[in-house]
């Protein structure tokens, strides 16, 4: 290898050092701009303060009655709505359930809406802790 090439090596080495540097005293400076700004916190500015009692009309009431969640017909999601399998697929025997079955991962959960359609490919789920849920393709 001649030294030529080696001294390339060397000043290309130098430079992404240099370049790099640079980016990171630029990055610094940027967010040091952030945190003075007037002596608030940027962070403050974004946060949202929920009281219940701030405007009762705007609450809504849900259904009075919680319960689990069922589900029934194809839950092999992945290949819903296709004409074909693709050829890399085994068709899932079984995918489909023709009676109410309990759904696993929200078993031991209070439902109180679910909201859901014929060909529907996402899915919410609020619970009784006004915790909102979706699944889907």
């Amino acid at each position: 290898m001649s030294s030529k090439r080696k001294s390339d090596s060397v000043d290309s080495a130098k430079k992404a050092k240099v370049a790099k540097k640079k980016q990171e005293e630029k990055d610094e400076s940027d967010s040091e701009d952030q945190v003075s700004s007037g002596g608030e916190d940027a962070a403050s500015d974004n946060e949202f303060i929920f009281a219940d009692d701030e405007n009762p009309d705007l609450k809504i009431k849900g259904p009075e009655l919680a319960g689990q969640l069922l589900i029934m017909g194809r839950t092999n999601w992945d290949l819903n709505g296709r004409r074909k399998i693709p050829s890399n697929c085994k068709p899932n025997v079984g995918a489909t359930l023709w009676e109410p079955n309990s759904f696993g991962p929200l078993y031991d959960v209070r439902v109180k809406v679910a909201v859901s359609s014929s060909c529907a490919a996402h899915n919410v789920v609020i619970t009784e802790d006004n915790k909102c849920f979706t699944f889907g393709r």
